[in-house]
């Protein structure tokens, strides 16, 4: 990224995805609940049940909670450190879109960070303290290191770094949102790989990154984990991973 690509980023992300969150108290119904549970944490001092009202609520993972906690914790409590997850989506996905149109050949990658800080949909999804913003974000980042792992990976250069974060990326997802995450990115690869399939070298690296051990170790290991403390702390408590 150059220098006025990085200055262009820095600015959209400041005006658009940064300043508004200053702008309004939370909404309910939903900007409430998710910004009421991270606030519960922080008074109970449990980090790994969250809590609605005193309820206990385990409807989705708890990665946003966490990330809302902490910067209630640091900043107090008040909206815009609530929101602050949604700062950090439109981060990730300002660059995602840099970095995609950059890959796929534009000789202004940064007009596709423009378009996307642009969208209507975009912006108002990224200032509402939902699931979604940082849910979407993670996909598109484990989406743009895939394609990353593959384009190195083809051109016989090092890979393993895209290919992790690909799978940090994912479980993130599957950590803010549940399992949808898997089924989003797996479908998306896997209909990419019939278009590869004739180019061996192609198909090879696409292969290569999807089933790549390390990431398919490193995967389940942290939901997994969470499933595990939350079960110890909480005997009896649905595995909200796997909740539909």
């Amino acid at each position: 990224m150059t220098k006025r690509d990085r200055t262009t980023y820095l600015m959209l992300w400041a005006i658009l995805g940064l300043l508004p969150l200053f702008m309004r108290p939370l909404w309910e119904p939903d900007e409430g609940r998710y910004a009421e549970i991270p606030r519960e944490m922080l008074a109970s001092g449990d980090w790994l049940t969250p809590t609605l009202n005193g309820v206990l609520y385990f409807e989705k993972p708890p990665l946003q909670y966490w990330i809302s906690a902490a910067s209630m914790k640091l900043f107090g409590l008040n909206a815009v450190a609530a929101r602050l997850p949604l700062a950090l989506a439109s981060l990730i996905l300002f660059w995602c879109a840099w970095r995609l149109a950059r890959r796929l050949g534009a000789r202004g990658p940064i007009w596709a960070m423009v378009m996307t800080a642009t969208v209507l949909l975009t912006f108002v999804c990224s200032q509402l303290l939902t699931l979604d913003a940082l849910f979407s974000a993670f996909l598109v980042l484990g989406l743009t290191a895939a394609l990353e792992a593959v384009a190195a990976r083809f051109r016989n250069e090092a890979s393993m770094g895209w290919t992790l974060l690909t799978y940090i990326a994912l479980s993130a997802a599957v950590l803010t949102k549940g399992p949808v995450a898997l089924v989003l990115l797996v479908g998306i690869l896997g209909l990419s790989l019939p278009f590869a399939w004739k180019d061996l070298k192609l198909r090879k690296a696409v292969l290569t990154m999807g089933f790549n051990p390390f990431g398919l170790a490193a995967l389940p290991r942290a939901d997994g984990t969470l499933v595990l403390l939350r079960q110890q702390s909480q005997p009896g408590a649905r595995a909200v991973l796997f909740h539909p």
